[in-house]
């Protein structure tokens, strides 16, 4: 299936939602914040990056920086609703935590579906 690199300081969030895309047949990869994200952006191109946006070493918004930088669509995943809002009019996909695993597995299918997405596998 697709490569999704998952952004996210909160250890226990980040193996849960790398269990169950691994229980939908994707390969993942955990990056705990936003340098060791763009280390491994530069280094490998997944197919999906899902980021948190507030954590202690850096937001998500340098992540998504990066991934725009090379054609790697993201879904952010906060709890912060004033950044929802702040990034409305931008387009930016989001997911406000907290959520249910299902409703995470149809947002990343929904991303990976999406015609930028598409165009890179």
């Amino acid at each position: 299936m697709a490569r999704v690199l998952i952004v996210e300081d909160n250890t226990e969030v980040a193996e849960i939602l790398h269990d169950a895309l691994t229980e939908e047949g994707h390969c993942c990869e955990i990056a705990r914040h936003a340098d060791e994200a763009c280390a491994i952006l530069a280094a490998s191109h997944p197919d999906l990056v899902v980021s948190d946006v507030v954590m202690p070493k850096g937001s998500g918004v340098l992540v998504k920086q990066a991934a725009d930088a090379i054609g790697v669509p993201t879904l952010f995943i906060t709890g912060d609703l004033a950044k929802i809002t702040e990034f409305e009019d931008e387009g930016v996909v989001f997911l406000a935590k907290p959520f249910r695993i299902i409703e995470f597995i149809a947002a990343v299918t929904a991303a990976l579906r999406s015609p930028d997405s598409r165009s890179r596998r």
